[in-house]
């Protein structure tokens, strides 16, 4: 007697357990696994929702068939963000569920990105960027959108929230000197391009974007140092010697330009260039000996350049009067 009394609560108990399953509920799970179909699972499940607004079964439910069934991301993570919302305690299980709708939302922004749909873009962007708010790559994408549609200063901010984040991050400081040097704000791209250096210092081309920079706000001095700098990195680089003695020769710096000229002529000895400014700068120093063994080199690449005869003639004759 005392065993059928157990028995009749068990079976008592599991009947009151069925009934109080929602019909919403059990139809929604009889149309996934008996008929394959998610879109009458979801309409249940949104009853089951609007009669019982705190059954989290149901939002983690409909979140999966949204992202599993149905490949819509916007719904599987409005859902499962509801989910959590409710209950904390699931949130193991709706992580996954976030990282998977992040992963294909921004893989939806990289094909509207490439397609040239930067709006649709920029939607997929900002939304794997509220799932994942951390995320470097998301906001890289959401700023290189805005540059596209033109909304430079919102592009701006973002890298500058990235380049504080990163102290060591390269991509965020090239863009931002790159966006200011653009927009001739000189002194930011100066700014940005100094802390590549400082990141990178064997890297030559941020000291050559600085000298460029520093050379359009016409301080040779700064323009002269940061191509000397570059030089020390890379002695044998003869576009950084010519930087060096042309602003020396229009400084008219003579002297410094010859030394400057005479190592580009140590690398190739047939640079014309740097022979002709060679032999016009030493007729600035009245040095007529080493002005026609300049104008002998010239003419000696190009016999026919009667300007290279005029210097020596003008240099032989100087030394007659000596």
């Amino acid at each position: 007697m005392k065993y059928k009394i157990l028995l009749l609560i068990v079976i008592l108990t599991i009947g009151l357990l069925f009934a109080c399953k929602s019909k919403y509920m059990v139809t929604a799970k009889l149309a996934i696994r008996d008929e394959n179909n998610p879109d009458k699972a979801i309409e249940n499940l949104q009853k089951e929702i609007e009669s019982n607004p705190t059954n989290v079964e149901a939002y983690l439910f409909i979140s999966k068939i949204y992202g599993q069934y149905k490949q819509d991301y916007v719904n599987s993570y409005y859902y499962a963000k509801k989910t959590l919302e409710i209950s904390p305690q699931k949130e193991g299980e709706i992580n996954e569920i976030f990282l998977t709708c992040w992963a294909e939302l921004y893989n939806q922004g990289l094909k509207n990105f490439t397609a040239e749909d930067f709006e649709n873009a920029l939607k997929s962007f900002k939304l794997a960027n509220e799932i994942f708010p951390d995320s470097i790559k998301t906001k890289i994408m959401i700023a290189n959108v805005y540059t596209k549609l033109d909304s430079s200063d919102m592009a701006t901010q973002i890298f500058i929230e990235i380049a504080k984040k990163l102290p060591n991050d390269t991509a965020s400081r090239e863009k931002l000197a790159e966006t200011y040097f653009f927009h001739k704000d000189y002194d930011n791209a100066i700014k940005y391009y100094q802390e590549l250096v400082n990141i990178e210092p064997e890297n030559i081309d941020w000291l050559y974007n600085i000298a460029v920079c520093y050379s359009n706000l016409n301080n040779q001095e700064k323009v002269l140092e940061y191509y000397k700098k570059a030089v020390e990195l890379d002695p044998q680089n003869k576009e950084f010697l010519y930087k060096i003695a042309h602003t020396e020769f229009n400084n008219q710096n003579y002297e410094d330009a010859v030394i400057y000229y005479e190592k580009i002529i140590e690398i190739d000895e047939t640079e014309l260039d740097a022979i002709e400014f060679i032999t016009r700068s030493l007729l600035f120093l009245k040095d007529y000996e080493n002005l026609v063994l300049y104008g002998k080199k010239w003419i000696g690449l190009e016999p026919d350049n009667e300007e290279a005869q005029l210097f020596i003639n003008l240099g032989l004759q100087n030394l007659k009067k000596k």
